[in-house]
């Protein structure tokens, strides 16, 4: 049995699946074992998963299921897993060679995840380092809920899955529940180097007019069911800001058609003047540049063909 079990799902990533399983092969520890999760594929990403498999039965294990989405295949993964640690990685995502050697030797009895930065890879070539969080945020277990909610920079103590499962037929399934994870953790250590290369490839979800969404609104809430917070109020008006106002507002903004922009503008303020009224305030009270602030005014003002325009600039 290998100490890391690394869950994959594959879903139509014949392009970019041999990139990640080589990153997997390429690293420089040993002690881990690959469940790849074809998630009812329909291109050649199976074919391309049997291959490694038969190549490296020691390292990779293929299992097929019914298409059930990114959550449910994870969740299979995990009900698979028989390792003491577990890692996720997205099938269209590649890691630095060092990643698990480096992360792994931060943990000793009472380390139940480790993080990492990640590098974001876009189509065009450029490269941008997004940080696993301030080691502040480590202070308390309410901070802590604030770090870097993908589930892909990370290694966990498999136990804290014990009672958690990632949400289906939701999006953004990563906020709605590694907060959740988070907060049971003991302790959680950090290495900041982007050893996970995260590919933000046109056609995600993350880049189309779809009102779910708004489904970012759901998940904040749902991690206040899950741990059954009521003193978290000053810590979800962050999330709401950060991820509601302005992640999604960033998501809104990649729309090609202005009236969908304003719409959807439109659509966002309404989910914030209901979840968090003083939103507004909130926001002008924080570190966003002034062109930030001044298009978060003009949402306020309902002026959302002139931030479609400054914004889309």
């Amino acid at each position: 049995m290998a100490k890391l079990d690394i869950i994959v799902p594959i879903y139509n990533v014949e392009k970019y699946l041999r990139k990640c399983l080589d990153s997997l092969l390429n690293q420089d520890y040993s002690d881990f074992f690959v469940r790849l999760i074809n998630d009812g594929t329909k291109d050649s990403s199976l074919e391309i998963a049997q291959e490694y498999e038969s190549k490296y039965p020691h390292l990779f294990k293929c299992y097929t299921k019914v298409n059930g989405g990114l959550s449910d295949a994870r969740n299979y993964g995990i009900e698979q897993s028989d390792s003491e640690f577990i890692a996720f990685i997205d099938s269209d995502d590649y890691l630095d060679h060092q990643m698990f050697s480096e992360m792994m030797s931060l943990i000793d009895d009472k380390t139940d995840i480790v993080c990492c930065d990640l590098m974001y890879v876009y189509d065009n070539g450029e490269m941008k380092v997004a940080s696993a969080g301030d080691e502040a945020l480590l202070k308390d277990k309410l901070s802590s809920l604030k770090l870097n909610n993908s589930a892909c920079n990370k290694i966990f103590r498999r136990n804290l899955f014990n009672t958690i499962r990632f949400v289906k037929g939701k999006w953004y399934e990563d906020l709605a529940t590694i907060p959740c994870v988070i907060y049971q953790a003991r302790e959680i250590k950090m290495v900041h180097k982007p050893f996970y290369y995260y590919y933000q490839r046109e056609g995600s979800i993350a880049h189309i007019k779809n009102e779910k969404m708004f489904d970012i609104y759901w998940a904040i809430q749902h991690i206040e069911e899950c741990i059954q917070l009521t003193d978290w109020k000053d810590v979800k008006n962050e999330l709401f800001i950060e991820h509601g106002l302005f992640l999604t507002s960033l998501r809104i903004k990649k729309m090609e058609n202005i009236e969908d922009r304003k719409e959807y503008y439109r659509m966002n303020i309404n989910h914030l003047d209901k979840l968090c009224p003083n939103w507004y305030i909130l926001s002008i009270q924080s570190q966003y540049s002034i062109k930030t602030k001044i298009i978060f005014t003009l949402f306020k003002l309902n002026l959302y063909g002139l931030a479609a325009q400054l914004f889309k600039g």
